[in-house]
């Protein structure tokens, strides 16, 4: 199963049961009453797993979006005790999503830091997770190989111009819910795109000049930001 179909797949089954279900209740057969007072976190239940299938469970961003909409759900059906006067009782959560992410990153040998960072690198393969957090980065290598850049309410600035792709093809899975993600490619380099977007954007502003023979793929899920590619 693709990633343009796996996160497609999800989404069609959510769409027909809420018809499913609407259809059951106008014919009296099933008790459902449509409030979108207390229904609207669904939407990012949605999100989160149709990001999730589309990336074979490995994104953080959809994660992130279905334990939100979880948590959201919970507090405005006043599930588990929970309600918005005290929904502030929560924010220990935030601390405890950090300590996770930091946790499971260094245990794959990935980098997760939180403020600002700027950095030059010979690195041959990218491994980076932003939470809150901002990235400028410069990479020249003869042999790079592709890797994954994911930002969760931040932002990321990479420079793979002075680069050149090992074997003449790549792959680079980017990702970001609420931020931003900015590549810098050569002229020389051959995009293919895979998008996923939900109310995001991506857009490839670069040029290739012929007979371009260094192939980069790139796979980019986008939940209520932007990713923006460009020589």
């Amino acid at each position: 199963m693709s990633k343009k179909t796996g996160g497609g797949l999800i989404f069609g089954l959510i769409v027909a049961a809420v018809g499913l279900f609407f259809l059951l209740s106008n014919f009296g057969l099933v008790d459902f009453e449509f409030r979108p007072d207390r229904w609207w976190p669904l939407i990012l239940i949605g999100i989160g797993l149709s990001v999730l299938v589309s990336h074979r469970f490995a994104d953080s961003g959809g994660w992130f979006m279905l334990a939100l909409g979880t948590i959201f759900f919970c507090t405005v059906n006043k599930y588990l005790g929970l309600h918005w006067g005290n929904f502030w009782k929560l924010w220990p959560l935030a601390l405890i999503w950090i300590g996770l992410t930091i946790l499971f990153e260094r245990k794959g040998g990935g980098a997760c830091a939180f403020g600002e960072q700027r950095d030059e690198s010979t690195e041959t393969r990218l491994d980076e997770k932003r939470v809150f957090a901002s990235l400028e980065k410069r990479v020249k290598t003869e042999n790079f190989s592709g890797g994954e850049v994911s930002v969760i309410m931040g932002s990321a600035e990479i420079d793979l111009r002075p680069s050149q792709i090992s074997g003449g093809q790549a792959v680079l899975a980017l990702s970001t819910v609420m931020g931003s993600i900015e590549i810098r490619v050569p002229r020389e380099w051959r995009l293919e795109l895979d998008t996923h977007n939900v109310l995001g954007s991506v857009e490839n502003k670069t040029e290739t000049v012929p007979g371009s023979t260094q192939r980069l793929t790139i796979h980019a899920s986008v939940v209520m930001g932007s990713i923006e590619i460009m020589n």
